[in-house]
């Protein structure tokens, strides 16, 4: 794969951004002129910022590399799925208790942004929360995120892009509130997919982490206001280590199993310095730029 020295990717998940927040702001508006539910609404949003820029990306890489390997579709081997879950499980279990951790210790209201949205959508309830909360997001962004952005800089794994990668996913889909969890999952999402090398596993570990969540912001209520908190949180504390000790197994023999595999020739290593294209470019940072300011203005009540 030739790696180009200037690609838009930066540029397209800037546009992404400034397109998601704008469409957050005016929601009602939009909704209203277009004459379409929350639910239409919300899979036309997911639309314009994925799959438009993940058709652009493919078509103009298509002389260096064919979609299916730009994407990372290759086929889903059902040995994937004990590590996809697990890993998915234990990333989500550890990001839920530490956001749980920091909203005890500094007083903070619980957050009800998911489920004031999941409240929004209608459509015969579980039909569109399954379909435009969980199983939608999941496709789209990891095609995006881990398949077209993580492609367009190397095929082989790199720290750099991985983080770069990681910083712009939370940056889409964090808040003050809640960095964390999309930070640590789209690490967790990358190391999936370069070990096994296939895009769905790490399709598989975001359909189960949204499931989780939104599982958890339903249900969040009974959990504060049980008497039995402090026992499930052990529970989930357990249920956190099991599955970090399963996934951690699972990543030790992936990894010992593909080193050779994906170990690069000399000529390999030579050609990929020379191409080695930055994704920390200048789109990037004025996406950090807007995503401080805009984080900004939510803790001082400007932006709600």
């Amino acid at each position: 794969m030739v790696v180009r020295r200037k690609n838009p990717v930066n540029l397209i998940t800037l546009i992404i951004f400034v397109i998601l927040n704008a469409a957050g702001l005016f929601r009602a508006e939009l909704t209203a002129f277009l004459g379409v539910s929350d639910y239409a609404f919300y899979i036309i949003l997911n639309v314009v910022c994925f799959v438009v820029p993940i058709i652009f990306l493919v078509i103009f890489n298509r002389r260096e590399i064919r979609p299916g390997a730009y994407l990372k579709l290759k086929g889903f081997r059902l040995r994937h799925l004990p590590v996809s879950v697990s890993a998915a499980i234990a990333a989500t279990l550890f990001c839920l208790l530490l956001n749980a951790a920091f909203t005890a210790i500094f007083r903070l209201p619980p957050e009800d942004g998911l489920k004031t949205s999941i409240g929004t959508l209608g459509f015969e309830g579980f039909v569109s929360v399954a379909f435009a909360v969980v199983l939608l997001p999941s496709i789209l962004e990891e095609f995006y995120f881990r398949g077209a952005y993580q492609s367009q800089f190397s095929e082989r794994p790199r720290i750099d892009v991985i983080v770069a990668s990681a910083l712009c996913f939370t940056m889409l889909h964090g808040s003050w509130r809640n960095l964390i969890t999309p930070f640590v999952c789209s690490i967790v999402y990358a190391f999936l997919v370069y070990m096994t090398g296939s895009i769905w596993s790490a399709v598989v570990a975001h359909v189960v982490n949204n499931a989780i969540a939104v599982t958890a912001a339903l249900y969040a209520d009974v959990l504060t206001t049980s008497e039995l908190k402090w026992v499930i949180y052990v529970a989930f504390l357990l249920v956190f280590f099991i599955f970090l000790y399963l996934t951690l197994r699972f990543f030790e023999k992936y990894y010992n199993k593909s080193k050779k595999k994906r170990r690069p020739t000399l000529k390999q290593s030579r050609r990929d310095r020379k191409n080695a294209a930055s994704p920390f470019s200048p789109a990037f940072f004025v996406l950090a730029v807007l995503f401080i300011a805009k984080t900004v203005f939510e803790i001082t009540g400007f932006w709600k």
